[in-house]
């Protein structure tokens, strides 16, 4: 099977490769869509939104169509401020162009991160101390402990923090950002941390604990898993 993945931006195009070695290693990465020939993936980061959609998806079913031996076209962007839903529709709103149909053999699979990718990585309770010293992470924790309750349920945060915070995703990627530095892990080493098989492994830990939390996040594991 080969796959064409298309990603929002550049913490997908560095995480997404790391866990599928860690999840399907017998899958390996062409660094040219059309080299894929059995057990391959291609990775394109489009980006940036709603570039993924208006620009990238449409040349990446133009690729898959010509290349004609891809079974899967899976498009992984954040629903940020809207729902899971609405993100479903505007990629089917693509489709229904005339020029962006998609050819068999090829599924197209939507990978929504519900609100952003730091929100599943919020979901590794490894990495949350009891008594931080950080201000700033004691107002979030007692806002919302995402160790606890489920970090894709988190509410709006705009109303009670700075406007630096006023959507959602910029809340979660703060959050996360703060809970590393309080364990003392730079920013450049943040990629890195999260990519490795031991974080996945925590956070596939949590949703086993924990079905009805992370849900889109377990949406990527149930795929990447009922794949052969």
């Amino acid at each position: 099977m080969n796959f064409y993945f298309l990603v929002e931006g550049d913490d997908e195009s560095v995480i997404y490769p790391q866990w599928l070695a860690h999840l399907r290693p017998e899958l390996q990465r062409v660094r040219q869509f059309d080299e894929a020939v059995q057990n391959h993936y291609y990775l394109f980061n489009a980006k940036g939104y709603p570039k993924i959609l208006n620009e990238a998806l449409p040349l990446a079913i133009i690729d898959v169509n010509f290349v004609g031996n891809y079974d899967y076209l899976v498009v992984c962007f954040d629903a940020d401020e809207d729902t899971i839903t609405e993100r479903e529709q505007e990629v089917a709103d693509v489709l229904q162009v005339g020029q962006n149909q998609l050819q068999p053999p090829t599924q197209l699979i939507p990978m929504i991160q519900n609100r952003c990718i730091e929100t599943w990585l919020l979901g590794n309770r490894a990495i949350y101390t009891d008594n931080p010293k950080n201000n700033e992470l004691k107002s979030f924790l007692s806002y919302y402990h995402a160790a606890y309750a489920d970090p894709e349920l988190m509410g709006n945060p705009k109303t009670i923090y700075k406007s630096y915070y006023r959507t959602h995703a910029r809340f979660h990627k703060r959050y996360f950002q703060v809970l590393l530095d309080e364990l003392g892990i730079r920013q450049a080493q943040r990629l890195e941390e999260s990519s490795k098989k031991n974080y996945l492994d925590q956070l596939q830990a949590r949703v086993s604990a924990e079905p009805s939390h992370l849900q889109t996040f377990q949406t990527f594991m149930n795929f990447c898993q009922r794949i052969i």
